[in-house]
């Protein structure tokens, strides 16, 4: 670059307009465009954008190199600033910069890319290209970058947001991350909400999210939890636990412990286990192994090989009526027509979200479609030497693999009878009853003792 000779009308202005960022296009001595202000104006003007009170005008630094810079202003640099420490009150705004120390309780806008020993911001970070930290970052608002690499840890009070890559040797907490390529951790990453991941995801540590999306491959050494869904497109590799309310994983998943699914459990490819697998429903496209057992509460379904120490489907559904202390006092008169044992069964038991007890009407509702199995079981007395019969009913059905039959004695008897099968419903608000008849009209029938029984697996 070759040293210039400006007069001094000429370096006063060209100082003004580039304090004004209306720098010359030019350094030839002579071609400054426009009219030249005089000495006092152009003075005027220069010491007025250091005070900020030129109308309409920003004190601007087109390239910056400072040991430390402290203000409680505003620092706009339109291209290069580079110091030991920078701390601002206010806003800064440049082009790149580079410094061992970097502070702001404001914003940071920054065109280029950003380098720094340690960081804090107290508002958002704005960076359009890269950003490089060799100690911590703190920031209170949001981070915006292209490629984030801190040496540290990573903490930031709002959103995480990149174009392309993270990695961080320390820990990253965040309120919502969204990364569009790989994410990196060495050690801990902890994000209170979404945590969206367009390439790999490696930790080192633990994963704790609200939710979990990763576009490839996740490879966690340590625990995962998710307090909603789990989705990875590649492979899944977990040292430790995983924890998550749904998971669907593309393609293989290996877990060195236990998994715990809320709800339902995809795999695309292989799943192997040494733990043990507890889901409600699970599909595996291909083979699965588990070194202990799997707990499941509904389907589970693999297209290859399963090979498990145990496997414990858990009935979904279950439901009771009864009558404990009748003794006699339950009666009524039956014939040789199937009729409703009606005032017998009339307590209700325990029951599960989709079967509804009804001892008031003596029956149980079922309200999801399924397998169900029915089970009746009565002590009773009446009319002596005489046969009776009893049956489950579904919605006034009889189902005749559900019936027995039994044969009061001459001299007086309290007989005892069961039966149990399977049913299976279709829609919803299916009533299952008991009904009875005898040998020969007006036949009295007295409940000492009974209980009506639903349990089943729901058909998804």
């Amino acid at each position: 670059m070759t040293r210039r000779m400006y007069s001094g009308d000429e370096s006063l202005n060209r100082l003004a307009r580039i304090l004004k960022d209306e720098v010359p296009t030019s350094d030839i001595p002579g071609s400054l465009v426009g009219e030249y202000d005089s000495w006092n104006q152009a003075l005027s003007d220069i010491a007025e954008l250091f005070a900020d009170s030129l109308p309409g005008e920003t004190l601007t630094f087109p390239d910056a190199n400072f040991s430390a810079i402290t203000t409680d202003e505003n620092i706009i640099v339109s291209g290069t600033i580079t110091a030991e420490d920078i701390v601002a009150q206010g806003t800064l705004t440049f082009g790149t910069v580079g410094v061992a120390s970097l502070g702001a309780s404001g914003n940071i806008w920054a065109s280029g890319t950003m380098t720094a020993e340690d960081m804090f911001v107290r508002d958002d970070l704005t960076v359009g290209d890269d950003v490089f930290v060799g100690g911590d970052v703190n920031v209170t608002g949001t981070v915006t970058a292209e490629d984030i690499l801190v040496q540290d840890d990573l903490t930031v009070d709002g959103s995480v947001y990149v174009g392309e890559s993270v990695y961080v040797t320390g820990t990253i907490t965040a309120e919502t991350g969204h990364i569009e390529d790989d994410l990196t951790v060495d050690e801990e990453i902890y994000v209170g909400d979404d945590l969206f991941v367009g390439g790999d995801a490696t930790v080192t540590g633990t994963v704790t999210a609200e939710t979990g999306h990763i576009e490839d491959d996740l490879t966690v050494d340590e625990e995962i939890y998710v307090g909603d869904d789990l989705f990875v497109g590649g492979d899944a590799f977990i040292t430790g636990t995983v924890t998550a309310e749904t998971g669907h994983i593309e393609d293989d998943l290996t877990v060195d412990e236990e998994i715990y699914v809320g709800d339902d459990l995809f795999v695309g490819g292989d799943a192997n286990i040494t733990g043990t697998v507890t889901a409600e429903d699970g599909i595996i496209r291909d083979d699965l192994y588990v070194e202990d057992d799997i707990i499941g509460g509904g389907d589970l379904t693999i297209t290859g090989t399963m090979t498990a120490n145990d496997y414990k489907n858990i009935p979904h559904e279950h439901g009771a009526i009864y009558n404990a202390s009748a003794t006699g006092t339950a009666s009524i008169v039956l014939g040789t027509a199937w009729s409703k044992l009606t005032g017998t069964l009339i307590s209700n038991g325990v029951s599960t979200s989709n079967i509804t007890p009804n001892g008031a009407n003596d029956r149980i509702v079922i309200n999801k479609a399924g397998t169900y199995m029915v089970l009746f079981q009565l002590a009773f007395s009446g009319t002596n030497n005489s046969d009776w019969n009893f049956a489950a009913y579904v919605d006034s059905v009889r189902q005749e693999q559900i019936r027995t039959a039994r044969k009061l004695g001459a001299a007086g008897d309290r007989g005892s009878c069961s039966a149990f099968g399977f049913v299976t419903i279709t829609g919803t608000n299916n009533a299952i009853e008991v009904y009875g008849n005898a040998q020969a009209a007006t036949q009295t029938f007295q409940l000492h003792a009974g209980q009506l029984i639903v349990e089943g697996d729901l058909a998804e």
